[in-house]
């Protein structure tokens, strides 16, 4: 179709009077007309590009100030008292804290940790004996932090009675705790549950008791917030050591950083 109409406007031309010094204008013309609409276009079109592309970089700047920017929670203190334990002077327990090493302040909503004895090993077919557990499975750590009442450590419930109102329920002492960039929380304390404060000689008997090849482990989250209301979480996983220190062990999710 299209070169049929072409084919007409050449006869036209081609019987009329006009000169072709007018027609040669008038297609210059045309052409110039056409070669500015399209420069047109491709303005138009680097023009949007270019919004794009400063859009991204704004994005990916504004991101990249926010990781910046974040409070960044590590736990970098961790201890435990087997030997006072051992010899049956007190509970066993850890004692851990965080900082801050990030570049603003954190604002810690909840600690939880969970204590015990294990061999470590992450096998399906492992099974430690009592007082000694499986060790926790990647899918059964959000359970056992954020669901067993004995996880929980911050913040801290107490039992309030109003004897106005005669009901009675749990308040939260110091429910939020700051920390500024640098600045090192408190300590917190969780007990190795199961093993009481006598520790049993038959549990060490090399090649048959249940603590024989196992060691106290730590296993915990710090969820907290940025100022902006920017949610984070710290998960950390530390073994104990026969010196009463403690290693951090494995990777993710046992030992992540979001």
């Amino acid at each position: 179709m299209g070169n049929d109409w072409l084919r007409g406007v050449w006869n036209a031309l081609w019987a009329s009077d006009i000169k072709w010094t007018d027609v040669a204008i008038v297609l210059f013309t045309f052409g110039q007309v056409w070669i500015g609409v399209r420069q047109s276009r491709i303005a138009r079109r680097q023009t949007e590009i270019s919004n794009e592309q400063t859009r991204i970089q704004e994005e990916t700047r504004d991101i990249a100030l926010s990781a910046l920017n974040r409070p960044y929670l590590i736990v970098d203190f961790t201890i435990h008292n087997m030997q006072e334990w051992y010899d049956g002077e007190a509970l066993l327990k850890f004692e851990f804290r965080f900082s801050n090493y990030g570049a603003s302040p954190a604002i810690v909503r909840y600690v939880s940790a969970y204590a015990f004895f294990s061999s470590g090993n992450r096998s399906v077919h492992a099974r430690d004996n009592w007082p000694a557990r499986f060790f926790p499975r990647p899918e059964e750590l959000d359970a056992l932090l954020y669901y067993e009442p004995y996880s929980k450590i911050f913040p801290e419930k107490r039992p309030d009675l109003n004897l106005k109102t005669k009901t009675f329920g749990f308040a939260h002492d110091n429910p939020t705790v700051v920390l500024r960039p640098g600045e090192a929380g408190p300590a917190f304390e969780q007990i190795v549950h199961h093993v009481g404060m006598h520790p049993r000689d038959e549990w060490f008997v090399r090649g048959s008791g249940a603590l024989a090849d196992a060691a106290p482990w730590l296993i915990g989250s710090v969820d907290y917030e940025a100022v902006s209301g920017q949610k984070h979480c710290t998960r950390f996983c530390f073994r104990g050591r026969s010196d009463g220190a403690a290693d951090e062990v494995y990777a993710a999710p046992y030992n992540e950083r979001s």
